[in-house]
């Protein structure tokens, strides 16, 4: 009988293929160490994960937890590759952005083919004032983008917007 791990599920579930083989990341291993305890700040690695994933194609995976944002929100600006990030679950897997925190939880901008699943976004009841916008997910100037199985909470000016 053989074995099936989590990325065996993932990339027949999720995968992008690049020349026969699935490139998936975990965002609580090395090199980002995500926490995912909602407690620790998450932003650095969450963001660097995305950066490699949007340059290097692939699938980022975010395991169950809550991962905290302090100062802002994530974001990635014309990725050179297919990417998709996937949680487990909408209720499982949740970004957290801080009251302080500027910006959008997680902001998408000037990509193709993008896909984002099995995610939650929380917003902690922030209210758009001006300036940065306080969205949990958006698609901006994207083209071929999926958002599937999502779940924004805590959002008094729209937590998803494309």
């Amino acid at each position: 009988m053989r074995t099936v791990s989590i990325w065996d599920i993932l990339c027949n579930k999720f995968g992008v293929n690049v020349v026969g083989t699935c490139k998936v990341y975990c965002v609580t291993d090395s090199p980002w160490n995500a926490k995912g305890d909602g407690s620790a700040d998450d932003s650095a690695a969450l963001q660097s994960a995305i950066e490699y994933v949007g340059t290097n194609g692939g699938v980022l995976f975010v395991p169950a937890g809550t991962y905290r944002l302090v100062s802002s929100g994530i974001s990635i600006d014309t990725a050179a590759k297919p990417f998709k990030i996937v949680g487990a679950g909408k209720y499982l897997s949740t970004i957290k952005r801080d009251a302080n925190a500027v910006g959008s939880v997680l902001n998408i901008v000037r990509c193709n083919n993008v896909e984002v699943t099995d995610l939650g976004f929380d917003g902690g009841y922030i209210t758009y004032s001006g300036g940065s916008a306080n969205h949990g997910f958006v698609f901006n100037d994207c083209e071929n983008v999926v958002g599937r199985n999502l779940y924004a909470t805590n959002y008094k000016n729209g937590g998803i917007n494309a």
